[in-house]
């Protein structure tokens, strides 16, 4: 396979004004590399710009927080981004501009306008920087979706002895409806608990208190199958009774109150229903396998340097 792509930012244009010092300065910044692939040049701008685009909404994600191993980890993942997009442009994929316009205001969703113009501009990024790296990502996963996956077989055996491991799989699992409350500390919790027990509507206390996105819907998850959720919160939730209020739950991601407003109990699934969700869980794993094995190859098929130094200048 061959491997391609161009530069997620344009050169900066060097002003005429400036002195010989200066512009050799400029210059020499501004070429840094991190890595090389083949013949490709990764500038350490545009590793920078890469990690803002992968922080943005997550202001404890900063480049500035960053250790050693992280930011390596994340070059490891830009290198396979930029292997892939060489496949990308050697198989000729491609995507309309008016689906990179549907994905932009499908990622904004959260977002008023005034908010993502400040949270760009915090880091220093523009609107076409922002939907280039959409763009990217889009082109990537029709790559997959339309010229590797559709390779991979799932065949009637493998969902057998699948189903045989799993006889879980065999129960559509119980589940329960379900609205939340996620606090920074346990105090706010406890007075979200107190007015709500003084009368004020669960949906009223998570607006008011409630930092987790859902906060606007009234801390409403919808229905939530035992299993597809971190451990804290089946223990919670799964003892709980209808239309109770838990206990204070702590966590790593916060303070949890949780109300339980419907169960459904487990039933038994057909036999075609059941091998379709083993087929689906089978075919998704097979197709994390194949895109993990393209990327490892890619990478054996390239010449990949990395300079260590330049990266040290990321701390």
């Amino acid at each position: 396979m061959r491997n391609i792509k161009t530069s997620i930012v344009t050169m900066i244009l060097l002003s005429g004004g400036l002195s010989a010092c200066e512009l050799g300065k400029q210059e020499k910044t501004q070429e840094k590399l991190v890595a090389t692939i083949d013949q490709q040049t990764i500038r350490l701008s545009d590793f920078k710009r890469e990690l803002q685009w992968l922080s943005i909404g997550d202001d404890s994600s900063d480049i500035e927080f960053r250790e050693k191993e992280i930011i390596e980890i994340f070059l490891k993942r830009f290198i396979d981004k930029k292997l892939l997009l060489r496949e990308v442009e050697y198989n000729h994929v491609v995507i309309a501009s008016n689906e990179v316009e549907a994905a932009y205001k499908r990622s904004l969703n959260k977002w008023s306008d005034n908010d993502i113009q400040l949270e760009l501009k915090k880091r220093d990024m523009t609107t076409s920087e922002y939907k280039q790296n959409i763009r990217e990502r889009l082109l990537i996963q029709k790559y997959f979706q339309t010229l590797i996956y559709p390779r991979v077989v799932v065949r009637d055996d493998e969902i057998s002895t699948y189903l045989e491991k799993n006889a879980d799989l065999l129960h559509k699992p119980e589940s329960v409806h379900v609205r939340q409350i996620v606090t920074k500390t346990e105090k706010e919790a406890a007075h979200a608990i107190h007015e709500i027990e003084r009368g004020l509507a669960f949906e009223d206390a998570a607006l008011k208190y409630s930092l987790s996105p859902d906060a606007k819907n009234g801390g409403d998850l919808g229905y939530i199958e035992r299993g597809t959720m971190p451990r804290f919160f089946d223990e919670a939730v799964f003892n709980l009774e209808q239309n109770n209020l838990s206990a204070i739950i702590p966590s790593d991601y916060g303070f949890f109150v949780f109300e339980v407003m419907d169960k459904k109990s487990a039933l038994p699934l057909s036999e075609a229903a059941a091998r379709h969700n083993a087929e689906a869980i089978l075919r998704q794993q097979k197709e994390q396998e194949t895109q993990e094995k393209l990327i490892e190859d890619l990478r054996k098929q390239s010449e990949i340097n990395i300079m260590e130094s330049n990266i040290a200048l990321l701390f």
